[in-house]
């Protein structure tokens, strides 16, 4: 493992644990021989659920209303202007279509949990060239792995005492994700690529080229007292009472 400009660490493997990660990972062409690219890639994406109903997020940050098949075909005719697509939950056919054998270490408790209470935490994102998501620090302060399948996107991360600086973490929360230093590094992403940002980083991505990515997030032994630091600071006080039974199921604290 290396690290990119004393910023991103690159692999050519998937870590056997994430517990801790001592900063974002790159893991170099992890997903080429997905399913995942040849059903973007053919078509069987946009067709399959060309009338869905999804929202877009404009370069002015308001929301409009389309269909997966309306914003394709805008993408590919260059008249996608600055609008995102970048909630469309994917996690009730996630593995119907796109069959991730994301490894264990990326797993979240919170799959665990009955469907009607799970928090919705799968994505695919779909933008044009120039379009991205601002500087944010992740829900919950969980850990978040991103897969790009068609573009290039670039990323700026922020170490979490320069987030805490920025305003995006809260300062007590620092010491908790056990980084000390203050930094800030660029990283592009390429298709098969899969970046994992550790809860506590703040990050902002702009897309390149058009792209289409799917994410998740995921809460487990490798963040759990960051993510408990996180809800009883915003007083959520019953997400932190599922987080704390979650941890005592699975035997305490730090374990995957």
């Amino acid at each position: 493992m290396m690290a990119a400009g004393g910023g991103m660490q690159l692999r050519e493997e998937w870590p056997e644990s994430v517990t801790p990660l001592s900063g974002p990972v790159c893991v170099r062409g992890a997903t080429e021989h997905w399913p995942v690219h040849e059903i973007v890639s053919s078509g069987t994406l946009q067709r399959r659920w060309r009338d869905e109903a999804v929202s877009l997020v404009t370069a002015v940050g308001a929301t409009e209303r389309t269909t997966v098949g309306s914003y394709f075909a805008q993408l590919a005719e260059g008249r996608a202007g600055g609008t995102y697509l970048k909630e469309w939950h994917v996690s009730t056919y996630l593995d119907e279509f796109a069959e991730l054998p994301l490894p264990s270490a990326l797993t979240s408790w919170f799959d665990r949990l009955p469907e009607q209470s799970r928090p919705d935490w799968a994505w695919i994102f779909v933008g044009p060239a120039g379009s991205g998501s601002p500087t944010h620090v992740d829900v919950m302060c969980s850990s978040a792995w991103n897969l790009l399948v068609t573009g290039t996107k670039e990323w700026t991360l922020h170490s979490p005492v320069t987030a805490a600086a920025m305003g995006h973490l809260e300062p007590e929360l620092v010491a908790v994700t056990g980084r000390d230093d203050a930094s800030t590094f660029t990283f592009v992403q390429r298709p098969g690529d899969v970046v994992i940002v550790p809860g506590g980083w703040a990050h902002a991505v702009r897309n390149r080229e058009d792209t289409v990515s799917l994410t998740g997030n995921w809460v487990s032994g490798s963040n759990v007292d960051l993510v408990l630091a996180s809800l009883r600071s915003s007083g959520q006080r019953s997400w932190t009472q599922i987080v704390e039974a979650l941890r005592d199921h699975h035997g305490g604290l730090g374990s995957d």
